[in-house]
C-alpha cells in the first residue's frame, strides 16, 4: 500500500508540472502574493520584496531593488554561520532551523516554517512543522503554530492577508503506511493569528494541489483517483499501464470553503488527466490538449475560451491572465477575452519558464542546452508591455 501510495502521488505531481457568495474582505498585503516551493528540498520563496531562501538554516534575501543578497540579521560582527560540529548552538539572528521554507516580509514582519526532523530518527518523517513570526532582523522571534502530525508540504503562498498551507501524510505518527493518502489544510489570518484546519480527505484518498483566496473564500483544487489496484495486479502491470490505468480512473475538484461559516461547496469537477490544471484569483485555468485552453470564473462559473495551434508549453497563470512561452516567444491571454497578445520575444539565449508574478517583478528560469540554468527578473510594468529588462541573480 506504501508503494501504491507513493506512485500515485508521483503520477498527480507529472501531470500537475506537465500539466459568489462570500463576503468582501480588504486586502492587507503589501504585494499581491508569494510563492513557497517545498517538499523536494527547494525552499525558495518569490514576492514583491525579492527571493528568500535558506543556506544550513540562515536566511537570506535578494533584493531585486538593489541586486544585494544578504542573511537577515542585523547583529553587529555576525558570522552568520549554520549549525556545524564546530557551531552546534548558531547565534546568528537568521538562524531558524534544519529546513526553512514560506519565508516573507509582511506589514515589517517576518513569516517563516521550520521542519524539525524527528528526535528518536536520523532520518525522520519530518512530520514536525513550526510556523514563526518575527522581526525582519530575525529578533523578537515568536511560535505561530505548532503540528506535529504533518509529513509532507504541498503548497505554501501568503495571499490577501493570509498564509494558506497544505499538506498530505502517507504515514501515521508511528511510521505505519495508510491505506489512503490524507491531505489536509492550514489557513492562518495573519492580522488576528486565527488559524483554522481543514481536513479535505474523501474515501479515495486525495492529494491537493492547489490553494487561492478571494474575497475572503478559500478555493482549493483537488486530484484522486478511483482505481483500487491490488498488491497483485500493482506488481504485475507494466509502468505504462498502471499509469495509464490511473490516468483514466482520476477526477479533479475545485472547492470554495467559506472562512466564516466552515461550510465547503463543489464549485467544478472533470475527469480524465489534464496535463495543464492551474487554480488562482478565483479562476481556474486547464487544458487537455495544449491547442484549447480553458479559463472559468469560479464565481459565475463562465468560461472563456483560445484555439491556438501552436503548441506553448509553459503557460502560467497570473492575476490578469495566462502568460504563455514558448521558443522566446512569449503571449499573454487576458481574462475575459477570445485572443492572446504578442507582446514580444524573449531576447537572452535560451528557453524562458516563468517562475512567479507579482505586482512588482517578474521571475523566470532561462535554459540553454550548453549553458544550463540560469535565474532572471524583470519589472512587471516592462514585461507587460514587451520591455523585457532581464537582470541575472544567484542565490547559491
Amino acid at each position: 500500500m506504501y508503494r501504491k501510495s507513493r506512485f500515485f502521488y508521483i503520477i498527480v505531481i507529472v501531470i500537475l508540472i506537465i500539466c459568489n457568495g462570500c463576503r468582501q474582505k480588504e486586502d492587507n498585503v503589501v504585494f499581491e502574493d508569494t510563492r513557497g516551493i517545498d517538499g523536494f528540498g527547494d525552499y525558495g520563496t518569490f514576492n514583491d520584496n525579492g527571493v528568500f531562501y535558506t543556506h544550513k538554516g540562515i536566511v537570506y534575501m535578494f533584493d531585486p531593488e538593489t541586486g544585494i543578497k544578504a542573511p537577515l540579521c542585523s547583529k553587529a560582527n555576525c558570522d552568520h554561520r549554520g549549525k556545524a560540529p564546530d557551531n552546534p548552538h548558531p547565534s546568528c539572528d537568521a538562524y531558524f532551523g534544519q529546513a526553512v521554507a514560506y519565508s516573507a516580509i509582511i506589514g515589517g514582519k517576518l513569516y517563516y516554517m521550520v521542519t524539525v526532523p524527528d528526535d528518536d530518527s536520523k532520518e525522520g518523517s519530518l512530520f514536525i512543522k513550526e510556523m514563526y513570526v518575527s522581526d525582519v532582523n530575525g529578533t523578537d522571534r515568536r511560535l505561530l503554530f505548532k503540528a506535529d502530525d504533518i509529513e509532507f508540504s504541498v503548497i505554501g503562498r501568503y495571499q490577501n492577508g493570509y498564509f494558506l498551507y497544505g499538506y498530505y501524510n502517507s504515514e501515521d505518527v508511528s511510521g505505519e503506511s495508510l491505506e489512503n493518502d490524507r491531505s489536509g489544510m492550514i489557513v492562518l489570518d495573519l492580522k488576528t493569528e486565527e488559524i483554522k484546519r481543514v481536513d479535505i480527505n474523501n474515501e479515495y484518498g486525495c492529494h491537493l494541489w492547489a490553494m487561492t483566496i478571494k474575497d475572503g473564500c478559500l478555493y482549493y483544487g483537488i486530484s484522486y483517483t478511483t482505481v483500487n489496484l491490488s498488491e497483485y495486479d500493482y506488481d504485475e502491470l507494466s509502468y505504462a499501464d498502471r499509469a495509464d490505468k490511473l490516468k483514466r480512473s482520476m477526477n479533479n475538484e475545485v472547492w470554495r470553503y467559506d472562512l466564516e461559516d466552515e461550510t465547503s461547496e463543489l464549485l467544478f469537477e472533470v475527469s480524465g488527466w489534464i496535463p495543464r490544471l492551474s487554480l488562482s484569483y478565483g479562476y481556474i485555468y486547464y487544458s487537455y490538449d495544449d491547442k484549447e485552453h480553458i479559463v472559468r470564473n469560479l464565481a459565475d462559473g463562465k468560461e472563456y475560451r483560445l484555439q491556438k495551434e501552436d503548441v506553448y508549453m509553459s503557460p502560467f497563470m497570473y492575476s490578469d491572465g495566462i502568460v504563455f512561452t514558448d521558443n522566446g516567444k512569449i503571449e499573454i491571454w487576458r481574462y475575459g477575452t477570445e485572443t492572446a497578445e504578442r507582446i514580444g520575444d524573449f531576447i537572452p539565449d535560451g528557453d524562458i519558464s516563468i517562475v512567479w508574478i507579482t505586482k512588482k517583478w517578474v521571475y523566470a528560469d532561462v535554459f540553454n542546452s550548453k549553458k544550463g540554468y540560469k535565474m532572471v527578473y524583470c519589472s512587471r510594468e516592462k514585461f507587460m508591455k514587451g520591455d523585457f529588462e532581464w537582470h541575472e541573480y544567484n542565490i547559491e
